[in-house]
C-alpha cells in the first residue's frame, strides 16, 4: 500500500519511542537538523505501545479505532444533549454525522496511513462537549474535562490546541466568561511542570516555526498555489476556467478545494440549521450552540485572511464542530428537510468521490529507491535532497537533512537561500551548505527539480559519484577527503 510521505515522518516518531526505548516526554527530533523538538508526540507513543504492529502493517485500522472513539462519544452527547434512549433518534443523529461532505476530503491526512488529525480531531471534539457542557451546566466535572482535554490536545495534535487556544478566547470574549480561557493556561503549567526541557523545545519551536511560516515560508509555498481565498473568486477561478480545454482536471481542482467553496458543499447541514434557526427566531447568541458554531466561523474567517493562512486550512476548524451542528441541526429543521438534505448530501458524496478520483495525484511509488538505500546503507547514512516531500519517505529509516523549520532566521533572504522561491525544492546552495555542515553521506536528486546548470554546480562543488537511478531519480554518494 502506498502512502503520503507524512505517514513515514509519523513511523519515524514511532520507531524512535519503540526502538530507541524512549519515554513520553523525550527530545525527539524528526530529522537530523532539526534545532527543537517542537511535534506533540502523545499520538504517537501510544501507538508505539499498544498498536505498534498494527502500524506497521495495517495502519488504516488505527484510523478505524478513532473513529469508533468519535462515534462513542458523539452518542454519549446526543445522549446528554437530547435524553432519547429511541434506537431510530440515534440512528438519525449518526446518519447526519457521517454526511458531512468535507469528512471525506481527499487531501485531508486523516483519511491515508497513519496520521495524527484523526487524534487530534477527536480530541478537539472532545474538548468541545465539554465547552458546551460548562456553558450550559457550569459544571465542575465538565471544566476540569476542559483541562484534560486541552492537556491532551496540547500533549498530542497541533492543530487540535490551536483550535482549543482560538475557540476558547474566542467564546470567552463572546460571553465576557474569563475562565474559559484558564483551560489553555492551566494545561500549559502542566506540561511546564510535568516535561521542563521538552517544554522549552516546544515553546522557542513553536516560536519560530510560527514566525518562519508567517514571514517566508508562506509566500513560496501555500501561496503560491493559491495567492488569495478571496481573490480567487474575482481572477484565479477564471483565469483557471479560461484553460480548462488543456488543464481541466487542475482547474476544476483548483475550484473544488478553495476553502470557502469547501465551506459552502463541505457543511451543508450548517446552512440549513442556521436557515431554520433564523427563520424560527431561534438564532440567540445566547444558545450555546450558535456561540461555539459562531465563534468557529470567526476563527475560519479570521484564518482565510492572508496574513493568517499559516495557521492552518481554516475550514478544517469548522470540522471540530461536526457534533454541534448535527445536534443543531436536527433540533431547528423540520423533518421533511432533514430527510432531504440528508439524501442530497448522501448522493453529493457519492458522485464527487467518483468523479474527482481522478484529482487524487497518483502516489508516488518509491519503494524500488527505499529499500536499494536501506539494503546498501545503514540507519546512520546523512542523506540530503532536492526534493523536500521526497526525503520524508526517508525519514524512519536514515538521518535525512532538510530546511528546518524550528530554527531561527534573520530575515526572508536568509530563509530563500535554501529554497529560491520553491519550497518543494532545496536549492543548490542549500545543498552545498548541508554537505558543509553536516557532511552527508548521500544526495537524492530529482532531475525534474534541477536545470543542468544546476547541475553542473552542485557537481562542481560537491564530489558525487552516481550509483544508482530510479525513474527521475538518481542517488550520488559523496567522496569524503
Amino acid at each position: 500500500m502506498k502512502f503520503e510521505s507524512d505517514h513515514y515522518v509519523h513511523l519515524k516518531y514511532i520507531n524512535n519511542f519503540k526502538h530507541g526505548n524512549k519515554r513520553f516526554g523525550a527530545i525527539i527530533m524528526a530529522h537530523y537538523n532539526q534545532l527543537y523538538a517542537v511535534y506533540p508526540l502523545l499520538y504517537h507513543y501510544l501507538i508505539s505501545v499498544f498498536f505498534y504492529d498494527t502500524a506497521i502493517n495495517k495502519p488504516h485500522r488505527i484510523n478505524n479505532l478513532i473513529q469508533v472513539i468519535s462515534y462513542l462519544s458523539f452518542n454519549a452527547f446526543v445522549y446528554w444533549f437530547t435524553g432519547t434512549i429511541n434506537l431510530l433518534d440515534y440512528l438519525t443523529y449518526n446518519l447526519v454525522f457521517s454526511l458531512f461532505p468535507f469528512s471525506y476530503a481527499f487531501w485531508n491526512a486523516k483519511n491515508t496511513g497513519l496520521s495524527a488529525r484523526g487524534f487530534g480531531l477527536l480530541t478537539g471534539q472532545l474538548f468541545t462537549y465539554g465547552l458546551l457542557v460548562y456553558m450550559n451546566s457550569g459544571s465542575v466535572f465538565a471544566y476540569v474535562c476542559l483541562i484534560i482535554f486541552a492537556l491532551i490536545s496540547l500533549l498530542g495534535s497541533q492543530f487540535s490546541f490551536q483550535y482549543v487556544f482560538f475557540v476558547s478566547i474566542t467564546t470567552a470574549l463572546i460571553t465576557t466568561k474569563v475562565e474559559l480561557i484558564i483551560p489553555l493556561f492551566v494545561s500549559l503549567v502542566l506540561f511546564r511542570v510535568a516535561f521542563p526541557e521538552l517544554f522549552k523545545h516546544y515553546i522557542r519551536g513553536q516560536f519560530n516555526h510560527k514566525k518562519n511560516y508567517a514571514l517566508y515560508l508562506a509566500s513560496i509555498f501555500i501561496m503560491k498555489y493559491r495567492p488569495n481565498i478571496y481573490r480567487d473568486f474575482v481572477y484565479d477561478f477564471w483565469v483557471r476556467l479560461a484553460k480548462i480545454k488543456t488543464e481541466r482536471t487542475q482547474a476544476l481542482n483548483y475550484i473544488y478545494t478553495n476553502p470557502i467553496v469547501e465551506l459552502i458543499y463541505g457543511f451543508p447541514f450548517l446552512w440549513a440549521t442556521l436557515f431554520f434557526a433564523y427563520r424560527e427566531n431561534q438564532l440567540l447568541f445566547s444558545n450555546e450552540l450558535f456561540i461555539i458554531i459562531g465563534a468557529t466561523l470567526l476563527i475560519f474567517f479570521v484564518i482565510s485572511l492572508n496574513p493568517f493562512r499559516f495557521l492552518g486550512e481554516p475550514q478544517r476548524y469548522l470540522e471540530f464542530t461536526l457534533p454541534l451542528i448535527t445536534v443543531a441541526f436536527l433540533r431547528y429543521s423540520p423533518s421533511h428537510s432533514q430527510w432531504i438534505l440528508i439524501f442530497a448530501s448522501a448522493f453529493f458524496i457519492g458522485v464527487t468521490n467518483f468523479i474527482f478520483k481522478q484529482f487524487r495525484k497518483a502516489k508516488a511509488n518509491h519503494q524500488e529507491l527505499i529499500q536499494f538505500l536501506q539494503n546498501d546503507y545503514n540507519e546512520k547514512t546523512v542523506i540530503a535532497s532536492n526534493d523536500t516531500n521526497f526525503i520524508k519517505f526517508l525519514s524512519p529509516y536514515f538521518n535525512i537533512i532538510t530546511t528546518d523549520l524550528t530554527a531561527p532566521y534573520a530575515n526572508k533572504s536568509e530563509f530563500n537561500f535554501y529554497h529560491i522561491n520553491d519550497y518543494n525544492i532545496q536549492s543548490v546552495s542549500g545543498l552545498i551548505k548541508y554537505h558543509t555542515t553536516h557532511k552527508i553521506n548521500l544526495i537524492v536528486i530529482n532531475n525534474n527539480f534541477y536545470s543542468e546548470e544546476e547541475q553542473r554546480e552542485l557537481n562542481k562543488a560537491i564530489d558525487l559519484s552516481k550509483v544508482k537511478s530510479v525513474a527521475n531519480y538518481c542517488i550520488y554518494e559523496i567522496k569524503h577527503v
